[in-house]
């Protein structure tokens, strides 16, 4: 007797086999479903109309703007150093002594927020800071002398009202509860700072964060299965209330930020081996702006 022939796809003989035991994945199906599948990509990579930007409040905004100020002050520095601290004596005590006398106008009384008071104190702490820093055996002394001016701004700032952008009122009477002393926290929380600083800065001029344009299909797909998961009480790869778009653009934003940081503080290093001090926050922001600008 003759054995019947097996099919290994379907496990039937081939006499037994009928019409309807046939694969529906024919080529002209594969066809339409890659038609299909182009044209939903096509589809989902149809940009977002962009959103206006809010319009201000007709006003200025806040802007430090004294970079000169602070490269004298590091000027100031250098000297200092050079000159040695036998020869700062008598300048440390008569800014010790300038200091003092403006830190009493601000604790002899109620003073308002725009009191010329408080630019003197300021003045004064960053005049003699240099200084100091070039003879840290004044440092204990600077640091208490600080500290009290600091405590007697903050009981000045109880008298304030600040209204806030978006009606945030800020209450005078929150205090500090943390503060960083490791210094190598604190370098690293300055150069973040510093590259948001210099990108901020390239947006005021209009440049734009963008984005590989091919992957906004995927980062939608994604925002529909984030929307899904968030029914259920799940979290999703892009959270709740962000756009696709702006996902895309978070991601642009943080290797944009990373590359920069990298090479700042490749920079940061050339400078503190060169001059023998680690560059303040000032010379920072000066690199990270080289670095930014360099990159497309």
């Amino acid at each position: 007797m003759k054995t019947p022939k097996w099919s290994c796809s379907r496990g039937l003989p081939e006499r037994m086999k009928t019409p309807g035991t046939r694969s529906w994945i024919t080529p002209r199906f594969l066809y339409r479903a890659a038609a299909a599948a182009a044209l939903l990509y096509l589809l989902l990579l149809i940009p977002a109309p962009e959103r206006p930007v809010p319009a201000g409040a007709n006003q200025t905004p806040f802007a430090w703007n004294r970079d000169a100020f602070w490269s004298s002050l590091e000027a100031q520095f250098q000297q200092a150093r050079s000159l040695g601290c036998e020869a700062l004596t008598e300048r440390i005590g008569s800014l010790f002594s300038d200091l003092g006398r403006s830190l009493e106008v601000v604790a002899a009384g109620r003073l308002a927020p725009g009191d010329p008071g408080f630019g003197l104190l300021e003045t004064n702490l960053f005049e003699l800071a240099p200084m100091v820093a070039a003879c840290p055996k004044r440092l204990p002394e600077f640091a208490r002398i600080f500290t009290r001016a600091r405590n007697e701004v903050k009981k000045q700032s109880e008298y304030f009202e600040t209204q806030e952008p978006s009606d945030l009122e800020y209450d005078p009477q929150l205090g500090v509860v943390a503060e960083w002393r490791d210094p190598e926290t604190l370098f690293q929380d300055h150069a973040d700072n510093a590259v948001i600083d210099a990108m901020l800065e390239e947006a005021d001029t209009g440049q734009r964060l963008d984005y590989p344009r091919f992957t906004l299909p995927w980062a939608r797909l994604a925002k529909g299965y984030s929307v899904i998961l968030n029914l259920f009480g799940r979290v999703g790869p892009v959270p709740e209330g962000m756009s696709a778009t702006a996902a895309l653009r978070n991601q642009a934003f943080t290797r944009r930020h990373a590359a920069i940081k990298a090479n700042l503080l490749a920079r940061a290093d050339d400078f503190r081996k060169k001059n023998g001090y680690t560059p303040p926050y000032w010379e920072l922001v000066a690199l990270a702006r080289g670095e930014s600008r360099s990159r497309p």
